[in-house]
């Protein structure tokens, strides 16, 4: 599809399931990562680890910010 300035807009045919696994892969990470927090946070400590969650929620927000097109997502259905 183009518009009228020029610019191609693809549309994403996600699935319904996979729609669902992409919302849910925060909470999925968290629920992966909890057996392992305790033995990080005796480690390196609170700061340390709270740090380490932000960078990994940042970098998260940066994938997310630039995946333009559904492509980013398809590589799960394949």
């Amino acid at each position: 599809m183009e518009l009228e300035d020029g610019i191609s807009v693809e549309k994403c045919d996600l699935t319904s399931s996979l729609t669902g696994i992409v919302s849910a892969s925060y909470s999925l990470g968290a629920i992966c990562a909890l057996p392992f927090i305790p033995a990080f946070n005796d480690r390196f400590g609170r700061r340390w680890s709270i740090c380490f969650g932000s960078l990994v929620s940042v970098l998260g927000a940066i994938v997310q910010g630039a995946s333009v097109h559904g492509e980013y997502f398809q590589w799960y259905a394949q």
